[in-house]
C-alpha cells in the first residue's frame, strides 16, 4: 500500500512539474504573430497598395485577407471556390515576378506563357494542382494564382485573364453587378442584344477612375463562354481584354460597319468594331470552340 502511494506520488509529482514547461511550448507555438490579417477586399487591396482581384462569375466560400511579415511586401491575398476548384489569388507589389504562391511542388509542367500582354508562367500537374504567376509592368504588381482540383492548362489561363483585364480597368473592384436595365443607364449604351440561345446571363458595369462606363454582360452560347462590352467612343478601341498572339487577324463588315476579327481557331477570339452613328463602340469576346462562323454570328447581333 505505502508503495503504490510512494509511486502515485511521484506521478503527481512529475505531472505538475511539467505542466509549465508544455505551457510554455505551447505559448511558444502559438504566440508567434501571424501575418495573416483577416480583412474586407478594400481592407486589402489599400494594405497591400494593389487592385487587389477580380473573381470569375459563380466564385463562392470568398474571403479575403492580406499576409503582412517583418519584410518584404504586404500581400493581397483572396481565398475561394470556383466550379470544383479551390483557388488563391496573391497580388503584391514587385520590380519582377515571384513565387510566393507556397505552391511549391515537383511540377510535371512548367510553361512560359503570355498572360494577356504581360510575359508569365504556368507550372502545374494535370487534374491536381498548378500556378499561374506574372508580372504587370506597368502598374508594378506581381500575380500569383493558384489553383487545385482537376487542373488544366486552360483553366489556369482563364482565370489568370479576369486578372489581365482588372490592371486594365485600373480600380480595385471596377466590376459592379447589375441588371441589365442598370448597367445600359450608367454606361449610357442600349446595352447589346443576346442570341436567343443564349443562358447563364448576368450582366455589370465597368467604373474605372478615367475613360468610359462599360456595359458589359456575359453568357454561356453552345459549346463558348461569351462576353459583350458596350462603351461610347469615338473610334474603334479593344477593351475586351483578350490580349493575345492571334493566328487570324481579319478586317471585316460587321453589318454597316468596318471591324476586326481577332481569334485563334477552337480556342478563342473576339470581335470589335464601332459604330459610328451612335457613337459605340462594340467589342464581342468568346473563348471554347470558336470559329470564324460563330464570331460573325455572335457579333451580327448588335450589328444589325
Amino acid at each position: 500500500m505505502k508503495k503504490m502511494l510512494a509511486c502515485l506520488t511521484i506521478l503527481v509529482l512529475m505531472t505538475t512539474l511539467s505542466l509549465p514547461i508544455a505551457l510554455a511550448q505551447q505559448t511558444t507555438a502559438i504566440g508567434l504573430p501571424n501575418p495573416v490579417f483577416e480583412a474586407t477586399a478594400e481592407e486589402a487591396a489599400k494594405a497591400s497598395d494593389t487592385f487587389g482581384a477580380n473573381l470569375p462569375e459563380g466564385a463562392t466560400d470568398i474571403s479575403y485577407s492580406y499576409i503582412k511579415g517583418q519584410e518584404g511586401p504586404v500581400v493581397f491575398q483572396v481565398m475561394f471556390t470556383w466550379e470544383e476548384y479551390e483557388c488563391t489569388i496573391r497580388v503584391f507589389k514587385g520590380t519582377q515576378a515571384e513565387d510566393l504562391s507556397g505552391m511549391h511542388y515537383p511540377w510535371l509542367k512548367d510553361e512560359e506563357v503570355m498572360i494577356g500582354d504581360c510575359k508569365g508562367r504556368i507550372m502545374y500537374n494535370e487534374d491536381e494542382v498548378g500556378v499561374a504567376i506574372w508580372y504587370d509592368e506597368e502598374n508594378e504588381l506581381v500575380y500569383n494564382i493558384s489553383m487545385t482540383g482537376h487542373v488544366t492548362p486552360e483553366k489556369l489561363k482563364e482565370l489568370a485573364l479576369f486578372n489581365v483585364e482588372q490592371a486594365l480597368i485600373g480600380l480595385p473592384n471596377p466590376i459592379f453587378d447589375a441588371t441589365a436595365e442598370e448597367a445600359v443607364k450608367v454606361s449610357g449604351t442600349p446595352g447589346a442584344k443576346l442570341p436567343e440561345e443564349a443562358k447563364d446571363i448576368s450582366y455589370s458595369y465597368i467604373k474605372g477612375q478615367e475613360g468610359p462606363v462599360v456595359f458589359q454582360v456575359k453568357f454561356t452560347l453552345e459549346d463558348t463562354e461569351c462576353t459583350i462590352r458596350v462603351f461610347k467612343g469615338e473610334q474603334a478601341e479593344d477593351l475586351s481584354g483578350m490580349h493575345y498572339s492571334w493566328s487570324n487577324e481579319e478586317e471585316i463588315m460587321i453589318g454597316l460597319f468596318p471591324g476586326h476579327l481577332l481569334y485563334n481557331e477552337g480556342e478563342l477570339g473576339v470581335a470589335i468594331w464601332h459604330d459610328e452613328h451612335n457613337e459605340l463602340v462594340y467589342n464581342a469576346s468568346m473563348v471554347g470552340n470558336v470559329t470564324h462562323e460563330k464570331l460573325m454570328k455572335l457579333a451580327l447581333v448588335n450589328a444589325e
